[in-house]
């Protein structure tokens, strides 16, 4: 039997700028059903445990800490993509100071 989680996923940024869903599971289901829940984030769903229905562990995928140069680097364009620039941008500063 599938634990139930309740019908509303949180949504949250994640450190790299994305948005990935979370289902939420109370601490009596987690405990009951953890190999179900445990394949589920293995398939890279995210699941945040909640005691009296207030969050208190999250249970993510395992990402290995030995990431390659390139991985990092694509994880820095992304998060560079998802920020909004706000002001000018560099080169209307480089020329707003060159009128002066």
């Amino acid at each position: 039997m599938r634990p139930t989680a309740t019908t509303d996923k949180l949504v949250a940024k994640t450190g790299f700028g994305e948005v990935c869903d979370m289902k939420e599971v109370g601490s009596y289901e987690a405990k009951t059903h953890l190999i179900e829940l445990l394949d589920d984030v293995a398939n890279g769903e995210t699941i945040v445990v909640t005691k009296q229905g207030k969050p208190v562990a999250k249970i993510v995928p395992y990402q290995a800490a030995n990431m390659s140069v390139d991985d990092i680097n694509q994880q820095f364009e992304r998060l560079q993509k998802s920020i909004p620039a706000a002001g000018p941008s560099i080169r209307d500063m480089i020329e707003e100071g060159r009128r002066f």
